[in-house]
């Protein structure tokens, strides 16, 4: 089992320390790891179709209309995702339509993620959605799920490294 996750309490604390001590240390972590993720994140948006899955996400005019996508990473310590356990993710990717007013990403990455459709519209699209892309996990998504799931080993990976070297030039300031 591979933990993404570290404890909220702990960098929060070591993110106050660097405040404190070396604002430019918290940059440049930041910086780093950012840059660091970003070339996978943009791996994990190119794993979204550029065309619409379904034919009625075509249209311009609608809310749930498709639109290319883009990938934003985040530098998130502490802030808890988790409030029970005090786990914080420390890097967040955001995959969001470029286009801010369609939601048809939204709609064809989660259809049918926390119900089976609540009217038989929404029972259709699933199923449709369904037999058009697989989805080996039924809580996560389709498209940018499945993508950022497959490279989940190597992002820990790189986080850990990036994380080490950090700790490496922090103890050569210190």
């Amino acid at each position: 089992m591979i933990d993404t996750h570290v404890n909220g309490d702990d960098i929060r604390r070591v993110v106050g320390v660097l405040k404190n001590t070396d604002k430019d240390l918290l940059v440049k972590l930041r910086k780093d790891m950012r840059s660091d993720i970003k070339p996978y994140a943009s791996q994990v948006a190119q794993a979204v179709p550029t065309n619409a899955p379904l034919s009625g996400m075509n249209l311009g005019y609608s809310k749930f209309r498709w639109s290319s996508v883009r990938a934003s990473v985040s530098f998130t310590p502490g802030k808890r995702r988790r409030a029970r356990s005090g786990e914080s993710a420390l890097l967040s990717i955001a995959i969001n339509p470029s286009d801010s007013g369609s939601r048809g990403l939204y709609l064809a990455e989660l259809a049918g993620t926390r119900s089976a459709g609540f009217t038989p519209q929404g029972q259709n699209l699933i199923s449709v959605l369904k037999q058009k892309y697989s989805n080996p996990n039924q809580k996560g998504g389709r498209f940018a799920w499945k993508a950022f799931y497959a490279m989940k080993p190597q992002l820990v990976n790189l986080g850990e490294k990036s994380i080490q070297a950090f700790g490496d030039e922090v103890s050569k300031v210190i």
